[in-house]
């Protein structure tokens, strides 16, 4: 069956020995890029990979190919020449073999440093700071100035950017760091082919980019910036503006503001003989602007190539991104039922699920062999068969019947992204004595799981892991609420009784092997998911180590939760071991399950 992934890693590959890829967290056209864990140097880094997707177009096309990996090379070689606060900085460089249908092929990678914040995008509104003077001159002094900092750092070794715009300037705390410098022209470097060149985004790119995209220089980076300026004081650049145009507020009032419009119209001017010349022009233009108040400098007011002339500001990055956030922040949120047992959770979120449903072809019996959840998680099929009667749990204990395919996680959730839930779910949550609250009912409890061993702590409104070794581990201390309600905001939920027990037995290595049983939990809480071998199905962790909430019953009107699992034992029938929901063993872990047919 056909691999439905499009991705070249999966959460809990190790790569080149020393990394351990924790999830995709971007994926376009020419790349994907991973948040990792750096093995040695216990710390979290980026992974930026040519997307497989673009790979798998290209085929056999050798000349494509090479085109591609010599515009992946040049980004590691114009990073490589910079070291600058506002820059992203790269740390490594190498290659991985990574299977494509039935062969193994190289890929190269570059490791990065990690962003844990959002793009610039997100400190603009979709309206625009207009006529607001007061914030946009602190998001100038705050993120605009900096960006300008990085760049004018970038131009003075040599380096044009070449694809400015607010997805490609990453927040590192308050902190902007420019990144993705793929099609990026150094002076120190050879040029590469016309057919990489063409690469850009047509609303933030200079007339002579779009020309000649190899004979732009420093003035096309001060035309994006201008653009971006423009539409954080202006509002979200329309689909319906014509791209490559001089741009201006409209009417603007008041000093402070006619200035800016002047910068504006000289960084952005068509011809870029008349544009603002350097970065440093476009950053003294700015300054005079925030010092003088509304008295600009006389020299922003003239157009054309005097270098004496200061004009313009970029100001921070407004608009595809904010539409995604305006279309994230309509979600619908959903009073729901949990699944099996009658739970109630307020506004969790439940979106998730058509992230699965997109991955499953509608109307065949093919399913695909892997599914990728939100959170990251790679979901493997357990096909549907019969369960023999030595297997069968529960009330039907002893009789044969037959399961419909399902798919289940690969690993336990993780601290990691258990972490990133709750701080989904932050307006719905209270803490109290160490108890993670929501709609009333406890989700998990902080401290620590064994002595000396808490991963996840609650600091200024926030959770966040008390180290990042801690990130791959186990999720404890976990309540059967809690599980559930991860479940659910990810369009997932626990498995069932029989669910579990049929995926225990069918994933066993060896039929010789002994089934599964009793509740025995292994000593080391801090070990990683991928520590735990896999099954033959590629579940791991099902034959030991922990317990899993489950839901009894046959998973739709069973009476409430049970744990499963433990170490390997004298043999079935499995049966689950009833636990009140609230109650939270640093023994118990979960993960869940997606049904293809609902």
């Amino acid at each position: 069956m056909e691999n439905s992934i499009q991705t070249s890693f999966q959460a809990g590959d190790v790569v080149d020995s020393k990394w351990v890829i924790l999830k995709l967290v971007g994926q376009g056209g020419m790349a994907e890029v991973y948040r990792a864990y750096q093995l040695k140097l216990q710390r979290e880094v980026a992974i930026k990979v040519i997307s497989r997707k673009l790979i798998e177009e290209i085929g056999d096309n050798e000349y494509e190919a090479s085109l591609c990996l010599e515009r992946f090379r040049r980004e590691v070689k114009v990073m490589a020449q910079i070291q600058h606060p506002n820059v992203v900085r790269v740390f490594d460089y190498g290659s991985a073999s990574v299977s494509r249908g039935e062969k193994e092929v190289q890929i190269e990678y570059i490791v990065m440093e990690f962003m844990p914040g959002t793009s610039l995008r997100t400190s603009m509104s979709a309206e625009g700071f207009y006529p607001d003077e007061d914030r946009a001159r602190e998001w100038l002094l705050d993120y605009f100035l900096p960006v300008l900092d990085g760049v004018l750092a970038l131009h003075r070794i040599g380096i044009v950017h070449r694809d400015l715009k607010p997805e490609n300037v990453l927040f590192d705390g308050k902190k902007p760091k420019i990144t993705d410098f793929g099609i990026a022209r150094s002076s120190r470097l050879e040029p590469i082919t016309q057919s990489v060149d063409i690469k850009g985004t047509p609303a933030y790119m200079s007339p002579e980019h779009y020309l000649d995209f190899r004979r732009s220089d420093e003035r096309a980076d001060v035309y994006s910036l201008g653009k971006i300026l423009y539409e954080a004081i202006s509002g979200k650049i329309r689909a319906d503006q014509i791209p490559f145009k001089q741009s201006s507020l409209n009417e603007p009032d008041g000093q402070f503001f006619k200035a800016l419009d002047t910068i504006i119209r000289n960084a952005t001017a068509e011809n870029k003989a008349a544009r603002l010349q350097s970065v440093e022009e476009l950053k003294y233009a700015i300054e005079q602007v925030l010092d003088r108040g509304s008295k600009p400098s006389p020299k922003t007011t003239r157009f054309g190539p005097d270098k004496k002339t200061s004009k313009i500001v970029p100001m921070l990055f407004l608009t595809a991104a904010l539409a995604v956030l305006a279309s994230f922040a309509t979600a619908v949120y959903h009073t729901k039922t949990l699944p099996d047992a009658g739970l109630k959770l307020g506004k969790t979120s439940i979106t998730g699920a058509n992230n699965l449903k997109e991955q499953v072809p509608h109307g065949t019996k093919e399913l695909p062999a892997q599914i990728t959840g939100r959170d990251g998680d790679v979901l493997h099929l357990i096909p549907g068969g019969e369960i023999p009667p030595a297997a069968e749990a529960g009330a039907a204990a002893g009789k044969s019947s037959k399961i419909k395919p399902f798919y289940m996680d690969e690993y336990l959730v993780t601290n990691y992204q258990f972490i990133h839930f709750l701080n989904d779910s932050l307006s719905e949550i209270t803490v109290k004595d160490n108890a993670v609250i929501a709609e009333g009912h406890i989700w998990l409890f902080l401290g620590d799981v064994v002595k000396g061993y808490e991963p996840i702590l609650y600091r200024n409104g926030k959770f966040e892991l008390s180290g990042a070794q801690h990130s791959s581990c186990p999720v404890l201390r976990v309540t059967a609420y809690g599980a559930a309600a991860y479940a659910v905001h990810y369009g997932r939920r626990l498995p069932s009784e029989r669910q579990w027990v049929y995926a225990a037995y069918e994933g066993r290595l060896s039929k010789d092997r002994p089934p599964l049983s009793g509740l025995s939990f292994g000593s080391n809480f801090s070990a990683p998911v991928l520590d735990m071998e896999p099954d033959r199905l590629g579940i791991r962790g099902l034959d030991g180590h922990f317990a899993e909430w489950a839901v009894s019953g046959n998973g739709s009107n069973g009476p409430g939760y049970i744990v499963l699992g433990g170490a390997a034992d004298k043999g079935f029938p499995m049966r689950g071991i009833a636990r009140k929901s609230w109650d939270a063993s640093a023994d118990i872990g979960f993960r869940t399950v997606f049904d293809p047919s609902k």
